[in-house]
């Protein structure tokens, strides 16, 4: 088992620190099963009040799909049944994967108390977050899972392998700082999601990182159509949530986001992106739309030469609407509607050198991905499905939890080309059942299928099903 010493070193110097007898708040196994955050220690700091928490997400479990490539532990998650997959490699996989209900991760939260401005306490917020796979203890990199395919003409020597965005940085998930001001919402500046991501997460009906449809994509899953946007290097992002006792439905609250970024996920000095978000939330009711734009985003993919990695250039726009209702509290509907455009990118025949530390085919340069001005692909992703919690109803089954859903995502016949290899279709069923047997442990198992149709995927493994058990432990 290979590790990453930087890795290590940060995951278990934090842990010593915040779990020291010195911090420690944990005096007994039936605390730390207990307890909400039971690594988290609030201190006083020239009598300031201050707080650090030390969290994370280790989620391993064991699965079959019916033809698949093998599992990349390079990457967030384990048999990606939504992925177009080569029809040339038709044996079963069995294997353990991780990341089934959760990315692993581990993080950082700290905050301080600065001063008051008017009516606002203002503070100092820190978050740093890093996804990794326990199985191997390698960094989550799309970016090396691409590179390791690139140039293998042969299916027997391929893995899976996808593009993210997380490749390879120590802090991959989240690495930002910022202030709050107490009712006035916060900002922070570096490494944030998507607002996109933010509605993803609430409204999938299926939560779950490996089964869902959205979960294992980052194109669909919140980054408006380029996975590398998921997340968003050197930007500024500012939310709020503000309380509205004036509506008549309990815990009635509108909320507000938006994020730039300056440049692109490789460099500052091409592209620009933006993303907003606005959104109503209640007990029994909730409603949130949001709008992207990017210019020169980078996709990632394979290259046609060994130890390579390739990439293209889109500019994107997109729209999310995504609502649910709680008809009653155990249970949970929720559905929504994306699209998002890929265009031709506002720069053409930059010569970036390398991506993430890999070199970049075509003489270090990233392509366009549409040749011609003036051609343009739609997608759409159509999502639906219900969660049930069985123990407001059934005392003896609490903690018991299932979800389903159904994700349709269609890639539009590209406008303005003479030819078309990029229409396609991919349905998704997935469905979870889930236990939690306390705050820190709970047990799964869930399957899922996915349908493809159209040329996109000719020549391709037209079905795929997942079927999986697994146990996530949470601190």
């Amino acid at each position: 088992m290979k590790f990453n010493k930087k890795l290590t070193l940060a995951v278990t110097g934090t842990l010593l620190a915040i779990s020291s007898p010195t911090h420690a708040e944990i005096n007994t196994l039936s605390d730390f099963l207990q307890a909400d955050a039971p690594f988290k220690k609030d201190f006083s700091i020239a009598d300031h009040d201050a707080s650090v928490q030390f969290y994370g997400i280790v989620d391993i479990g064991y699965g079959y799909a019916d033809h698949a490539l093998p599992i990349n532990y390079n990457l967030p998650q384990g048999f990606y049944p939504g992925l177009r997959q080569s029809s040339t490699y038709t044996t079963s996989q069995s294997d353990w994967f991780s990341g089934g209900l959760s990315q692993n991760r581990v993080g950082i939260k700290a905050d301080a108390n600065l001063f008051q401005l008017g009516d606002s306490n203002v503070k100092a917020v820190l978050n740093l977050e890093t996804g990794f796979n326990p199985l191997g203890f390698e960094l989550y990199n799309g970016a090396k899972s691409l590179v390791q395919n690139s140039g293998l003409t042969s299916a027997k020597n391929q893995s899976i392998s996808n593009e993210s965005s997380q490749n390879g940085q120590l802090f991959n998930r989240a690495e930002n700082a910022g202030f709050s001001f107490d009712q006035y919402g916060t900002v922070t500046f570096g490494l944030n999601t998507n607002t996109f991501k933010d509605i993803i997460t609430a409204y999938d009906p299926v939560n779950a990182d490996n089964f869902s449809a959205l979960g294992q994509s980052g194109t669909i899953g919140g980054s408006g159509g380029v996975s590398e946007n998921q997340r968003l290097q050197n930007s500024l992002k500012y939310t709020n949530t503000i309380a509205t006792p004036s509506i008549p439905l309990e815990e009635a609250k509108v909320n507000v986001g938006a994020v730039y970024q300056w440049g692109n996920d490789i460099n500052l000095n091409y592209g620009y992106g933006y993303a907003t978000q606005i959104g109503f939330e209640s007990k029994s009711f909730g409603i949130q739309a949001g709008y992207n734009r990017f210019s020169d985003a980078i996709s990632a993919t394979n290259s046609g030469t060994v130890g390579d990695i390739s990439a293209k250039a889109y500019n994107t726009h997109g729209w999310l609407v995504a609502a649910r209702i709680n008809p009653v509290p155990e249970l949970k509907i929720s559905g929504g509607w994306e699209q998002f455009t890929r265009n031709q990118a506002t720069d053409t025949n930059i010569q970036y050198g390398d991506l993430w530390g890999y070199n970049l085919d075509n003489s270090c340069r990233v392509a366009q991905g549409f040749s011609t001005a003036g051609e343009t692909q739609q997608f759409n992703v159509f999502f639906l499905g219900a969660g049930y919690e069985f123990g407001p109803r059934f005392p003896t089954l609490a903690g018991l939890k299932l979800q389903a859903g159904y994700y349709d995502y269609l890639n539009e016949h590209p406008q303005g080309v003479t030819s078309n290899t990029l229409s396609g279709r991919a349905g998704t069923w997935a469905s979870v059942v889930d236990y939690q047997i306390n705050k820190r442990f709970d047990v799964y198992a869930a399957a899922t299928e996915t349908r493809f149709s159209g040329i996109y995927y000719s020549g391709y493994d037209t079905e795929q099903l997942v079927v999986a058990t697994g146990l996530r432990f949470k601190f």
